[in-house]
């Protein structure tokens, strides 16, 4: 769960899927949460039931401290879209951390009404749809499928193993 933040997808893929290790990623120095975050995900992991099934890892999505191929899945929601520059890096990385075939549920903000109802103005510098299908194309990635909701878009992504081998 990369940019896990307290640990909302995090709870909620490990209760979905009682089989499946996670590891919740974060650089946990968010200024205007308590100790960045991580003293709320760990509460929050811990009153779930959790803490023994999620992996607690400080890290940057732009320099994953994870070996290549190490993982099947992975999810970022809206965590990409806040890299600015960083975003093609932070796919890069996701790709490169995927096993061949490994998918990405990617979820982000888009600009149109519905953002711009929330943010006014500052949607308009989001990052459109087409401009992540680029990014992800870019990166190693394949669209798979993709929805909208409320200025919201989600993307599953999967990893072309023509461009990783590993």
């Amino acid at each position: 769960d990369g940019g896990c933040g307290a640990g909302r997808t995090s709870i909620g893929l490990a209760r979905a899927l009682p089989g499946v290790r996670i590891v919740a990623l974060d650089r946990f120095d968010a200024g205007y949460i308590a100790h960045g975050g991580h003293a709320l995900l760990t509460r929050n992991l811990a009153l779930s039931g959790l803490s023994e099934r999620v992996h607690i890892q400080t890290g940057d999505l732009t320099a994953l401290p994870f070996a290549d191929a190490r993982f099947d899945a992975a999810i970022s929601a809206h965590a990409m879209d806040h890299l600015g520059s960083g975003k093609a890096l932070g796919l890069q990385e996701m790709a490169r951390v995927l096993k061949p075939d490994g998918r990405l549920l990617l979820i982000v903000w888009v600009p149109g009404w519905p953002m711009f109802a929330v943010a006014n103005v500052l949607s308009l510098g989001l990052t459109s749809q087409r401009r992540w299908h680029a990014l992800a194309r870019d990166a190693g990635f394949e669209v798979i499928e993709e929805s909208h909701f409320n200025g919201h878009c989600s993307l599953l992504l999967c990893k072309t193993p023509a461009r990783f081998p590993n």
